[in-house]
């Protein structure tokens, strides 16, 4: 798994009216890595419940496809997504239109 300069609507658009407005205090706001998005799966995988992810904790969740921020190395008009409806982690070309969840902090 590789990386290249960010691009697309979630950085244009979403990422960058959170850190404009910086929402809830704190203007730092990215795109987690695809292990970032597969440490917050429920426990244990394959998630019995869906969305896959403890709402409680983290929010409410769709249980859809989650772009990462981690593009494919063999292919950077490609990136890593993780389904929340059971935990599965596929790829998918970037113009095809996902749900992102925006992170704080380094890496």
């Amino acid at each position: 798994m590789g990386s290249t300069a960010a691009d697309g609507a979630a950085f244009t658009s979403f990422l960058s009216a959170l850190n404009g407005s910086c929402l809830r205090g704190q203007c730092d706001w990215r795109l987690p890595t695809l292990v970032e998005l597969q440490t917050i799966l429920s426990d244990p995988f394959p998630c019995a419940t869906s969305p896959c992810i403890d709402q409680g904790k983290f929010g409410p969740t769709v249980a859809g496809d989650c772009w990462s921020s981690t593009t494919i190395a063999t292919n950077p008009e490609a990136a890593w997504l993780v389904y929340f409806g059971d935990g599965v982690v596929f790829n998918g070309s970037k113009p095809f239109t996902n749900y992102v969840r925006a992170v704080r902090g380094g890496l």
